[in-house]
């Protein structure tokens, strides 16, 4: 009875996966694929349960096993993993190209349940592309009006004052949309979660796309930090930082700085070996 539950829950979810509100951004892009697994395995179990002959059970296995590939085979152009340029291919960034770095403030960390505040956007010699204010209006899926984000707010010092007078997220969609279609690169910390916000207000990524998280990439080098940590380690000040415009030019410091570190311990490497 209650593995029945869980398939039931499991197909309910799959088919309305703005339910999975609980689920990190970074696997949002997945839902499908896991949702997929899950009920293929509870279906599996109820399965297995009910068969009266245990030799029956590796075929049984084996034929959910090919099911689940197919079922993932015909929904891949809705499994979009964020692609993440480790360390060893730093140096491979699309140089002929035109990169942008992205951040933005919002209401709270879930891209189903808030909403932006700022965005901010600079191409790669730090020119300034965009930078506005949001002002919310409703969420997107439950119809309620966004009045106040306190705790996102004692991050962001973004105040519900502050955007009052600011365009809705309607008025620049647009130019977002055309900035992120001009790129080539998107360069961010913790890309994921901006990118992810973007997707649920409705801008395409296209999956070809070459995404950089500059938060991994100095994770390879040293370890997981804030972008804060990332940027004093490198004599940035950050004592402005949480403004989205403010951490677009802080990511891209980190970022050039990485580089830099990472060409000479290539010239290193060589001249060692």
């Amino acid at each position: 009875m209650i593995i029945s539950f869980l398939i039931l829950c499991s197909f309910v979810c799959l088919i309305f996966p703005k339910w999975l509100f609980f689920l990190p951004e970074r696997w949002k892009k997945r839902k499908y694929a896991l949702l997929t697994i899950i009920l293929g395995y509870f279906i599996l179990f109820d399965i297995v349960l009910l068969t009266p002959e245990p030799e029956m059970v590796g075929y049984i296995t084996v034929a959910v096993d090919i099911i689940i590939v197919i079922i993932l085979l015909l929904l891949k152009k809705y499994i979009k993993p964020i692609k993440i340029i480790q360390a060893e291919t730093l140096m491979e960034t699309n140089k002929k190209g035109y990169s942008i770095v992205l951040d933005t403030e919002t209401t709270g960390l879930s891209a189903t349940n808030n909403t932006l505040l700022q965005i901010s956007m600079i191409d790669a010699d730090g020119n300034l592309l965009i930078d506005s204010y949001v002002k919310p209006t409703k969420d997107h899926y439950t119809g309620k009006k966004f009045t106040s984000w306190k705790i996102a707010s004692r991050v962001n010092k973004i105040t519900p004052d502050k955007v009052e007078n600011a365009p809705s997220w309607n008025e620049i969609k647009d130019d977002v949309q055309h900035i992120i279609d001009d790129a080539d690169e998107i360069i961010g910390y913790n890309i994921p979660f901006d990118l992810g916000f973007l997707e649920s207000h409705g801008i395409n990524i296209d999956e070809n796309k070459k995404i950089i998280d500059v938060m991994d990439l100095y994770e390879a080098m040293y370890c997981k930090v804030k972008l804060t940590e990332a940027a004093e380690h490198y004599n940035y000040d950050t004592s402005s930082a949480h403004d989205s415009l403010e951490d677009v030019k802080m990511t891209l410091h980190v970022y050039n700085k990485l580089k830099e570190e990472f060409t000479y311990k290539q010239e290193n490497d060589i001249q060692h070996a």
